[in-house]
């Protein structure tokens, strides 16, 4: 009997690990595989093969909110999407005052953004599946003329501005495939395409 009960231990203890193992792939598969954001640390990204996705928390700064991404290893944001009312966006290098957003943002408790690069240059950021800001750099939309070479930049590190009100609390990498002129979302784990660097500013 005791040789059986061991036996049956063991084979519950293998079904258990296989289950808990199959349910790691399915969330990373998934795309569950957020990452707490670290402020004021370079983040090695692929801006020409993945996206970034970053969940808010808003609650966490009472009055000025805003998303802040630096670029690498800039101290200022390069990316700033101001929250309050009325909603606006200013891309260094680019714009020389904030940019004031013509709807205010669609509403829903948990907030995703997702921010993405594209050629052109191009940037397009989504907010809960919704597309918030699509903005093509060009002379016409750019009243800094370094736009023509800052935006056709291979960046490579991001950087969420450290401030009490800049609000990103987790982030993940997905990675961009094109499919002729359909591009399709899979996302990736992060193990492998974004490291953290250990280098404060």
């Amino acid at each position: 009997m005791g040789r059986e009960k061991h036996r049956k231990v063991v084979l519950l203890n293998a079904v258990i690990t296989s289950a808990l193992v199959l349910l790691w792939i399915v969330n990373v598969a998934s795309g569950y595989d957020w990452i707490q954001v670290q402020h004021g640390v370079d983040i090695n990204f692929d801006w020409d093969n993945n996206l970034l996705e970053i969940k808010t928390e808003e609650h966490l700064s009472d009055g000025w909110r805003y998303l802040g991404i630096a670029l690498d290893g800039d101290s200022l944001e390069d990316i700033y999407v101001d929250f309050n009312s009325p909603p606006q966006y200013f891309f260094r290098q680019c714009h020389t005052g904030n940019q004031v957003l013509p709807s205010p943002f669609p509403a829903g408790s948990d907030k995703i953004w997702r921010v993405s690069k594209m050629p052109g240059p191009r940037l397009v950021i989504e907010r809960n599946d919704i597309k918030v800001i699509d903005f093509t750099f060009s002379d016409e939309n750019c009243p800094d003329g370094n736009w023509r070479t800052y935006w056709r930049s291979d960046f490579k590190t991001i950087k969420f501005h450290d401030s009490v009100h800049e609000v990103s609390a987790w982030y993940r990498v997905a990675r961009e495939v094109y499919k002729g002129s359909v591009k399709s979302l899979t996302l990736n784990t992060v193990g492998s395409d974004a490291t953290i660097n250990a280098r404060n500013d």
